[in-house]
């Protein structure tokens, strides 16, 4: 029996409060609800699930994004033709598997909104009308409370639904699981002109790309590689001035698949992530709190939290590097089973040796040996480098500048110098050096995202006739340490 009560609930995230993020993404995926094709500037979780809901492999990586990074973030739902599938039409009972007593998940009502690894759990067996169970779509880490077995199931708002048959002739068995896969929809390339098209014209702005979700395969995935790719050097010509590097998945499948998928791939806009690891789900839902998520979101949780110049594979340093926070059971460990990731700069997840937790191990950018855009900290400096020059052209057109009287027409030295000054302070204050000791601050609490930046006017050019002022901008990165080597000995003195 049922005592008289009350109920009171006390939601959190009501506010909306979110730390201002560091840089600022822009997440397209598929998403459980909102406006599609339509970038969209989201503050916080709150209004996320307002405009676009909680599940999906877009509300993965958006929620995760806000909440631990911060905001506020652009996001653009995609419009997905690759429709959701399962591993398998049906499960089978691990202690009396039989066509009476299985369990189908490929049926007419079902469209499962994420990827889950489903786990049904016999409590009480028996003929279906007798059966109870619990359901995981985990993977069994969290488990919903025990219901009725019945034709037609439902599981929560998952969009799956499970048909229970008979159990009239083999009974469902008190204890026995039942385990399946399902594969959230997913964009095809195609599917991203839509995207594109309406980025080109929107007034809003953001940093960089994160492709959320994984292709069902890494070839399907490769082929995404060729359509983001070229979408993202499309932004970089004269026409459209806009400069960005972009976050994707390597896709489903063993690491031989992705080596043999991207090891010819290379464009130093893109930067591909593989694998998956458990991790707190940003929207928790019945039996999917702990569920396995793309190594592509904690790359985009780093980059969106972190100044420009930061390796996001630092291991310490700051709370926004080192360790991820609560991420377990990374599906591919490149450091303890190499597979050949890295060499090909495809990023991955790894632990160490001596340290406890899972990391980052590169987060390369996707070109040929010898680039100078080998990580993600490279395509970001140099973004913000040529935004920032840009910019401050466009504020110098039309302007007039005294040329010498000399028949050569170039620039006269007074000029040049106040072009190059205004220039120069514009770059130092964004990007700023750490030899002159100028601009922002970088993880380690020093100014200058860079070792040193100048920017020069040539004063040879004739200016009076081609209307054209000619600069160079050289940049001097920082290093960044990935490799240390020691000797240690025994020794009588030290």
């Amino acid at each position: 029996m049922t005592l008289p009560g009350n109920t009171t609930t006390v939601l959190d995230g009501g506010l909306g409060v979110t730390t201002p993020a560091t840089s600022r993404p822009h997440v397209v995926g598929v998403f459980e609800s909102g406006l599609q094709n339509t970038p969209t500037l989201v503050g916080n979780q709150r209004q996320l699930r307002e405009l676009f809901g909680t599940q999906g492999p877009g509300n993965d990586a958006a929620g995760a994004i806000l909440g631990e990074a911060g905001g506020p973030i652009v996001v653009t739902r995609v419009t997905p033709t690759v429709a959701a599938t399962y591993g398998a039409a049906s499960m089978l009972s691990d202690l009396s598997p039989g066509a009476d007593n299985e369990i189908n998940t490929l049926v007419a009502t079902s469209a499962p909104k994420n990827d889950y690894a489903i786990v049904v759990k016999v409590i009480v067996g028996g003929a279906r009308t007798a059966t109870t169970f619990q359901y995981s779509l985990d993977g069994g880490k969290t488990f919903s409370p025990t219901i009725a077995a019945g034709a037609s199931i439902a599981l929560g708002s998952s969009g799956v639904t499970l048909e229970f048959e008979a159990g009239t002739v083999a009974p469902f068995v008190a204890g026995a699981t039942y385990t399946g896969t399902s594969k959230a929809p997913h964009y095809a390339a195609a599917d991203l002109t839509a995207v594109f098209a309406a980025a080109d014209v929107s007034a809003l702005r953001w940093d960089f790309w994160v492709f959320a979700g994984e292709a069902a395969t890494a070839a399907a995935a490769a082929t995404l590689f060729a359509t983001i790719g070229a979408a993202m050097n499309g932004y970089a010509v004269p026409a459209k001035d806009r400069f960005y590097g972009a976050l994707m998945g390597a896709g489903e499948g063993t690491p031989a698949s992705v080596v043999t998928a991207f090891s010819a791939l290379v464009n130093v806009r893109m930067s591909v992530c593989q694998g998956k690891a458990r991790a707190p789900a940003p929207f928790p839902v019945v039996g999917r709190s702990l569920p396995h998520l793309p190594t592509l979101l904690f790359a985009a949780i780093r980059a969106a939290g972190n100044v420009m110049s930061t390796d996001l594979a630092a291991t310490s340093g700051a709370t926004s590097v080192g360790a991820l926070a609560n991420v377990s059971e990374p599906s591919q460990d490149e450091f303890r089973s190499p597979a050949g990731l890295d060499d090909i700069r495809i990023s991955t997840l790894r632990t160490a040796a001596n340290e406890i937790g899972v990391y980052l191990s590169n987060v390369w950018m996707k070109g040929t040996p010898g680039t100078d855009f080998e990580y993600w900290q490279h395509r970001r400096m140099m973004d913000e480098a040529c935004k920032e020059v840009s910019a401050e052209h466009f504020l110098l057109l039309s302007s007039s500048v005294i040329c010498k009287a000399d028949g050569s027409g170039q620039i006269v030295e007074v000029s040049a110098k106040g072009i190059e000054r205004r220039v120069q302070r514009r770059l130092d204050n964004k990007i700023g050096s750490a030899l002159r000791s100028v601009g922002p601050l970088t993880l380690d609490g020093t100014p200058g995202h860079v070792s040193n930046i100048a920017y020069q006017v040539d004063r040879t050019n004739n200016v009076l006739s081609t209307k054209t002022i000619i600069a160079t901008v050289a940049i001097v990165p920082r290093g960044y340490a990935k490799f240390l080597t020691v000797t240690l000995s025994y020794s009588l003195a030290a």
